[in-house]
């Protein structure tokens, strides 16, 4: 089955032919009626069926059946293509019209809106969404304007993972807020960086609070002042801030480790901001905070054009009391390769001095 092209007129249905309401699906018992989204058969083996919105049915004397449908789209069959933003089971409605035989409706599907999609538990194979209608011969889409999220200022893609501030109640890629998805799972509290920012101020000032009481926090990292003189900072992600009815704060902590504060030491392939998120908590004063930092992932930190004084990174997650990593395969990897490198290169180093001395020796 091929689609006619767009802008061209959909064939008319002949008069003289009946109107139905339903059509069963040849060799199955699902009944298709005005009004059901289904599956078509496209014309190139390979390609994904086409989804389209069945108009009208009808029959001739002879039963055979015609559709006439409204297709719906891909992102990747429009004039744009598709964008970051588009998923994987996105489809746009178009004014695109065609006149089809039953004989090519493989089956039925449902194109939920875009906000009953996302409330779906479970997506399965036959679930679609549309959030947009779609001109087929111009490109345009209605509505043309979206609601943008993240510091990236994209429309919501629902495949993607995002965590939701607890200030400002903006929705943000981990990506974007320097973790990785495997750290956003964990989360229970999430406040970003311009939030965490004011909850800062408030807190360097002495914000009032009720005795014992919480703020927010998540996507927090401060530098909090050593005990001897001459050494970097601490680096600590907050778990939790309190203070009494006297202003007195204190922070609960998990502390990141730099290579040199780990059992092994700082090896070779340690960056000078690489940190490891260890598994020791702290409680400590909050006036020993000197300032606030941030701890990307290892991809992300990558990607930054200019590394600041603030930025740091982390790729492993390290328990202090055996010295042990998470993940431990890509250390080892690391290390192996280099020791097979140096022992190659020894051996070279032997076998091209042990020529030259035999070649000497023949001289």
């Amino acid at each position: 089955m091929a689609k006619t092209k767009p802008g061209v007129s959909a064939p008319k249905l002949k008069a003289g032919k009946k109107d139905l309401h339903s059509y069963t699906i040849r060799g199955t018992n699902k009944v298709v009626r005005v009004g059901d989204c289904v599956l078509m058969r496209p014309s190139d083996i390979g390609k994904p069926p086409y989804v389209a919105r069945v108009e009208k049915i009808e029959s001739d004397n002879r039963n055979n059946f015609k559709v006439r449908v409204r297709w719906y789209y891909r992102p990747e069959e429009s004039l744009g293509g598709r964008r970051q933003f588009h998923g994987a089971k996105e489809l746009f409605l178009s004014d695109h019209y065609d006149v089809q035989s039953a004989q090519t409706v493989e089956g039925k599907c449902i194109v939920h809106s875009f906000k009953n999609y996302t409330k779906l538990e479970n997506v399965g194979a036959e679930d679609y969404y549309c959030r947009f209608e779609y001109k087929a011969a111009t490109g345009a889409f209605t509505p043309d304007r979206v609601a943008v999220y993240c510091k990236c200022e994209m429309p919501y893609n629902p495949d993607d993972l995002m965590v939701q501030c607890e200030g400002c109640k903006d929705w943000y890629h981990p990506a974007c807020v320097g973790m990785t998805i495997e750290e956003a799972e964990m989360l229970e509290h999430f406040v970003c960086f311009e939030c965490s920012e004011d909850d800062f101020k408030q807190f360097q000032n002495g914000f009032h609070a009720s005795p014992v009481s919480d703020a927010k926090v998540g996507g927090l990292w401060f530098m909090m002042r050593p005990s001897d003189i001459g050494k970097p900072p601490y680096v600590a992600r907050v778990e939790k801030i309190e203070s009494d009815n006297r202003n007195n704060f204190k922070v609960r902590v998990r502390w990141y480790y730099r290579p040199e504060e780990s059992l092994g030491g700082r090896r070779q392939f340690h960056g000078a901001k690489e940190l490891f998120l260890s598994d020791h908590y702290d409680v400590q004063s909050a006036q020993t905070v000197e300032g606030k930092c941030i701890v990307h992932s290892f991809k992300n930190y990558t990607k930054l054009e200019n590394v600041g004084a603030e930025d740091y990174y982390c790729r492993f997650e390290y328990k202090a009391a055996t010295g042990a990593f998470t993940p431990d395969r890509v250390a080892k990897i690391k290390v192996t390769a280099r020791i097979l490198q140096v022992g190659l290169n020894f051996i070279k180093g032997n076998s091209f001095n042990h020529v030259n001395s035999v070649a000497n020796d023949h001289l």
